[in-house]
């Protein structure tokens, strides 16, 4: 399972399984599955907190693989 949030065009993705925060940029659409890296850049981060400091956070969308 995924959460994701919007913040202009980018998107912040936790993956719940692994708890792990992903941030995916250059997207306008969220559109996760198995080539997801072959599509968008994708960056690790360590926490939602990591991001605070340049945008408020929107609930965009719940993912599940």
């Amino acid at each position: 399972m995924l959460y994701a949030y919007s913040i202009n065009k980018k998107a912040i993705v936790k993956d719940m399984t692994t708890q792990t925060w992903l941030m995916i940029s250059n997207t306008n659409k969220i559109l996760l599955n198995n080539k997801m890296q072959e599509k968008y850049r994708i960056i690790k981060v360590k926490s939602l907190a990591y991001f605070k400091r340049y945008a408020c956070f929107y609930p965009h969308l719940l993912l599940y693989l």
